[in-house]
């Protein structure tokens, strides 16, 4: 069993070592690295060089600034791995992660696996990533997506993942270019083409908040306008699937169309009518945004940017 594990680098120079440390020292020998250097202006690139020198399970391919999406794929072109996991490069993996997870897809033929994550930010507060309490095992995708549901414990995070890469040739998955939120695409897209997947409560992902890092810029326009672009995507993979296990991924589709007119300057683009909205919501916090929104998209962006919302819109993302 090989992992391909791999690495985007941007600007990360502070960051890269402890994250590639936590790969190389893992009780695992069966893995390759591949590092995805996007156009790094800082001392990062000549850091990652070292590393392949030093540890001939690292390859690391240099390439112009495509940002997060782009520099995924390219990794995903180059994996020889039977699974893959996606680390950023100012993330890390607990030890013994690949060892676990080797044991489990050795036990297990499944397209997915997914373990729990936390998340630390600069001043060394943590807490759990993933909020899920579904119990340990192997599951249908009809079946995890229920827990999912009934749980209110989706999350739209890449990394979190360990996907087969047969699965991921096989249907064709790759992540959209262009646009920053790209795992809310991912996510859903790998869940609808999935059979089986295996729930871990293994803690093995250290996600760390870094303010300034993309999703935490002030620029909330742009951001809410990629959120737009975001939700259109999912309405078209959605309109596929009329499964209600799949509730909890429309569910999703809302809140994020709700967090995007908290962000843009114009709270009134025409996207998706409010009856949509409506129609699509599960939960009854959702129902109830839906609803003030249907009455007035005005009212309802005043309510949230007196709650301060417009800003934890876009750090919750």
């Amino acid at each position: 069993m090989v992992f391909s594990i791999i690495v985007p680098v941007y600007n990360v120079e502070k960051y890269i070592k402890k994250c590639l440390d936590s790969i190389v020292n893992q009780d695992f020998h069966d893995y390759e690295v591949i590092v995805v250097d996007d156009g790094s202006t800082d001392g990062g690139s000549i850091i990652c060089d070292n590393y392949a020198i030093n540890y001939p399970c690292i390859k690391v391919i240099h390439q112009q600034n495509g940002g997060l999406s782009r520099a995924r794929n390219v990794g995903i072109e180059n994996a020889a791995g039977d699974y893959i996991m996606f680390v950023d490069s100012d993330d890390w993996i607990a030890e013994g992660t690949l060892k676990k997870f080797g044991e489990i897809v050795l036990q297990n033929d499944i397209d997915l696996v997914v373990g729990k994550a936390k998340s630390i930010d600069d001043y060394g507060n943590t807490r759990d990533k993933v909020y899920y309490t579904i119990p340990q095992g192997k599951y249908t995708i009809d079946e995890y997506l229920a827990q999912l549901r009934d749980t209110e414990s989706y999350t739209a995070c890449a990394p979190f993942t360990l996907y087969k890469r047969d699965f991921i040739k096989a249907n064709g998955l790759s992540f959209k270019e262009g646009l920053i939120h790209e795992d809310e695409i991912w996510t859903p897209t790998v869940l609808l083409c999935a059979d089986t997947i295996y729930c871990s409560d293994v803690y093995f992902y250290f996600h760390y908040i870094r303010m300034g890092s993309i999703n935490r810029s002030n620029n909330y326009n742009e951001s809410g306008k990629n959120l737009f672009a975001v939700v259109k995507e999912l309405q078209s993979i959605l309109s596929k699937h009329d499964d209600s296990y799949a509730q909890v991924i429309r569910d999703q589709m809302v809140v994020l169309y709700l967090q995007a007119i908290c962000l843009v300057d114009d709270y009134t683009p025409n996207i998706i009518n409010a009856n949509y909205l409506r129609k699509n919501s599960f939960y009854a916090k959702t129902k109830i945004k839906s609803w003030i929104y249907s009455v007035s998209p005005k009212i309802y962006v005043l309510i949230r940017n007196l709650k301060g919302d417009r800003r934890s819109c876009q750090y919750i993302l």
